[in-house]
């Protein structure tokens, strides 16, 4: 959601079975040009291994960085309509170097939780439920909780998923500027909680990338049209010491009411200025602001 509200494009069902990069036009093409990157982020989950050869097989020396190895985890629920809540909070047992443990919490809807299970598997995309698993479940309940058996619980149902656990205990996290790819790999159920402090994380190290580019690339653009639309564009957006920055739209109702073509600057009927788009010999393209910003600091230092 996120994504798309800052006009990005969703594909799904969409397979990636292969990729090249171009180290002297700095992009990649992946799935025989079906898609073309600047930049790549692997964040694949139980198929992040796979993707990740997609890089090795650019890097003549590189080996494989880690394997996917799919952990299955089982959780069983109970519910009752009559007895009150065993536990008021979480209990959570002194974590391994395999798993976090198997934790009992209670939830919303008076529901005790009891889960997850952590089992290796080859299978990627499979997790049945598991009859004899819901004993062990039940069975640690009881250790934990001896007046559980005396309560009217019953249990309800239960429910599986996979993580994407590697051959390490960490997160495989890491950046190849040399190729403008960013892997994000062996995400764990902990993944969730350090969700945003991994964003962040991964959002520094696409910063980095983006600072090694000298210029704003389109084949057939000279110079003397760069500096142009540069000129154009401060027409449009504020020059600050940051850079260019939008001028605020006051409400909808503030746009460009008319067509008007200023040199290679095309601005359409009911255009808004934060949105307009940008002549590289002929073929028009969608700029952002960040990316316009990024191409004035950069023209300005060189």
């Amino acid at each position: 959601m996120q994504s798309k509200l800052l006009d990005g494009h969703v594909q799904m069902n969409t397979e990636i079975i292969n990729g090249k990069y171009d180290s002297e036009k700095k992009y990649w093409l992946l799935n025989d040009g079906q898609f073309k990157s600047r930049i790549v982020i692997n964040c694949a989950g139980l198929y992040g291994d796979f993707i990740e050869q997609i890089r090795i097989n650019q890097q003549v020396s590189s080996t494989s960085t880690f394997t996917i190895q799919p952990r299955m985890g089982q959780f069983s629920v109970y519910s009752s309509t009559t007895s009150e809540l065993p536990i008021k909070s979480i209990i959570l047992p002194l974590p391994t170097k395999f798993t976090k443990g198997i934790i009992i919490y209670p939830n919303l809807f008076n529901q005790i939780i009891i889960g997850p299970t952590a089992e290796t598997q080859h299978d990627r995309s499979q997790a049945p439920v598991k009859s004899d698993t819901k004993n062990i479940l039940y069975n640690k309940i009881i250790e934990l909780i001896p007046t559980f058996s005396k309560l009217n619980y019953q249990h309800i149902g239960s429910y599986t998923g996979i993580r994407p656990a590697t051959e390490y205990p960490d997160y495989q996290i890491q950046s190849y500027n040399d190729l403008q790819w960013i892997c994000c790999g062996g995400i764990r159920s902990t993944g969730l909680s350090s969700s945003l402090a991994i964003g962040e994380y991964i959002c520094n190290k696409l910063n980095e990338m983006i600072h090694i580019k000298h210029e704003l690339v389109c084949e057939g653009y000279s110079s003397e049209r760069y500096n142009h639309s540069l000129e154009q564009l401060k027409s449009i957006f504020i020059l600050t010491s940051n850079g260019l920055q939008p001028n605020l739209i006051v409400n909808e109702l503030n746009v460009l009411t008319t067509t008007t073509t200023t040199g290679d600057i095309q601005l359409g009927e009911n255009m808004k200025s934060l949105n307009f788009k940008i002549d590289c010999a002929g073929e028009i393209f969608d700029i952002s602001h960040s990316l316009l910003k990024l191409a004035w600091i950069t023209k300005s230092l060189e």
